[in-house]
């Protein structure tokens, strides 16, 4: 219901199966996604990627600090 809700979401990588779903729910939905943290958090313990990482719809803002990202995606939000 809440990414229904949304007008953006953001990301956390590897969140896990429910993030995924959570995510692949708000590319269905046509929402805006961004994926924020680490670059080494990419990739899972099995060495995998999530393909949703790279679609179209999904902004990646990976390897910023707290205040880089909300900077970022203060100024991609009112662009």
């Amino acid at each position: 219901m809440g990414v229904a809700a949304a007008d953006f979401v953001v990301v956390l990588p590897l969140g896990g199966r429910g993030t995924h779903t959570e995510m692949g729910m708000a590319i269905a939905l046509g929402k805006r996604v961004f994926l924020w943290g680490a670059a080494d958090q990419m990739v899972d313990e099995r060495g995998k990627l999530c393909c949703f990482y790279f679609h179209p719809l999904v902004e990646r803002m990976i390897g910023m600090g707290t205040e880089e990202f909300l900077q970022a995606l203060q100024a991609k939000l009112l662009s």
